[in-house]
């Protein structure tokens, strides 16, 4: 989630410290309905597969793609054990216009 604009890992934060706060989940990321760039990335790139993860890899990664950071930034905290990082590695590269190979 963004606190104040910020990524911060949501369980480590309690209700109490985000009252007052501005406060956006994933269902904040694309409010017009439309998918953001970290969304289709995501998707062309089958970064994707149960979904447990994917609300707490979309929102940093939208977050990246209109502010900037990286790929170690965004993946901090996170663990997929389905996918092994490959497809989200390469949809981060895409919005942030990287075309490294996989590290």
């Amino acid at each position: 989630m963004l606190l104040d604009g910020d990524p911060v890992c949501s369980c480590l934060v309690l209700a109490v410290q985000a009252d007052g706060r501005e406060v956006s989940t994933v269902e904040g990321v694309a409010a017009s309905g439309d998918l953001t760039r970290a969304q289709r990335a995501l998707i062309e790139e089958h970064g994707l597969q149960c979904g447990f993860c994917t609300p707490g890899l979309v929102v940093p990664m939208a977050h990246a793609a209109d502010r900037g950071g990286s790929e170690e930034d965004v993946l901090a905290g996170h663990l997929c054990r389905c996918t092994g990082y490959g497809g989200i590695r390469a949809a981060l590269r895409g919005i942030s216009g990287d075309s490294g190979t996989d590290r």
